[in-house]
């Protein structure tokens, strides 16, 4: 039992120290890579661990063995940093314990216990086209350095958010660094990109929180929909809306509110609309908008969930400092952060796998703005 584990103590020692040095740039050159033999005098071991880390090191794509000729770098190693960099869009959504944050939070702890240092682009924005400028600044800024991958959340709430979203990808592209996709595709449904995709199944969902609306008795459900959303949040809505449907046998265009959740008079003008079967429940497409909109829904003396029931999504900190406490689909932030850091690393030592879309499922979290009504009187 000592001398297996001195042996594997060893084998963890040669390989992550030659992993280490081809990170700082020791084998750029592919012929610099040191023999078995020369191996076994600097580790000052027998020839076992020696075989053992050049074997893994191998199969993860870093070094080729050619009988009668040696060890050789890869590509992949020749490039290898151990850091990753993440490009997000989150112009109003960056405070702590907020979506993005605790996503790049997630994923940083992942990488560190993978050895991989995460570089957020960090951004100062307060505006969604302020932020999409930053983050064209941001991929050139990593095109430069040494990073081996980016993964990026798409550029939205803009109007040519698509386009510039492909150029983000470009930019990066040109200079030979992956791309994973983090929570939706650069292109819009029912098309897609060439690259690997990592979310949440935001259909399904969508159908679990609107079959929760209508077991709670709500009878006209409504959809805000901020312009220029993300696609994941169209497709929220398509779950929102075939629940409904199948459920309550309606569903229109007239459900849907475009409009900031702040803006009170879009949505005095929906409700006036709707004249006599106003709405009894809405949906926002994430926690941060379901909050702004309790705050106007308050303003004009509407109750939640008294008078109309609210939902959001993401479970973030928002979710739980509001008052009504908000019901909402929570975002799996530590399996989504283990996908996502698995995709980018297959995606390095395989870039020429095919493109992936990975979904994983979210549960619902009910809280006090969708408690069953009892004797509530509609003001």
């Amino acid at each position: 039992m000592v001398e297996y584990d001195s042996m594997e103590s060893k084998y963890r020692e040669v390989y992550e120290t030659l992993l280490q040095e081809m990170r700082s740039g020791k084998y750029k050159n592919r012929r610099d890579f040191p023999s078995d033999v020369a191996l076994t005098r600097r580790f000052h071991c027998s020839p076992q661990p020696i075989k053992r880390a050049m074997e893994q090191l191998q199969r993860d794509g870093f070094v080729i063995r050619c009988q009668g000729q040696g060890t050789f770098t890869t590509a992949l190693a020749r490039n290898a940093s151990g850091k990753i960099g993440v490009i997000v869009h989150a112009p109003d959504d960056g405070q702590p314990g907020s979506f993005i944050p605790k996503m790049c939070d997630a994923l940083t702890r992942v990488g560190r216990r993978n050895d991989y240092q995460v570089t957020i682009g960090r951004l100062s924005a307060s505006s969604p086209a302020e932020c999409a400028r930053q983050m064209q600044l941001k991929a050139r800024e990593f095109s430069g350095a040494d990073v081996e991958a980016v993964v990026l959340q798409p550029v939205h709430l803009i109007p040519d958010a698509q386009v510039v979203s492909r150029n983000i990808v470009d930019v990066l592209s040109s200079h030979g660094i992956p791309v994973v996709l983090f929570d939706f595709d650069i292109e819009k449904p029912p098309f897609r990109s060439s690259l690997d995709v990592v979310g949440i199944d935001n259909t399904n969902v969508g159908y679990r929180l609107g079959n929760h609306l209508v077991d709670v008795g709500a009878k006209n459900i409504h959809f805000l929909m901020r312009p220029n959303w993300a696609s994941t949040v169209c497709k929220r809505l398509r779950g929102v809306a075939s629940a409904v449907w199948e459920r309550l046998g309606t569903w229109t265009k007239d459900n849907v509110l475009e409009a900031e959740p702040d803006d009170v008079a879009a949505l005095k003008r929906h409700i006036k609309r709707c004249g006599r079967n106003p709405p009894d429940a809405f949906v926002c497409g994430n926690d941060s908008a379901a909050v702004r909109l309790l705050e106007t829904l308050r303003s004009i003396g509407v109750r939640v969930p008294e008078d109309i029931m609210l939902a959001g999504f993401d479970d973030d900190c928002h979710a739980t400092s509001c008052r009504p406490t908000l019901t909402t689909i929570r975002q799996p932030y530590d399996e989504l952060a283990e996908i996502l850091f698995r995709t980018t690393m297959e995606r390095i030592r395989h870039p020429k796998l095919p493109p992936r879309e990975i979904t994983l499922d979210a549960p619902l979290a009910v809280r006090e703005s969708t408690a069953r009504k009892r004797s509530a009187v509609r003001k």
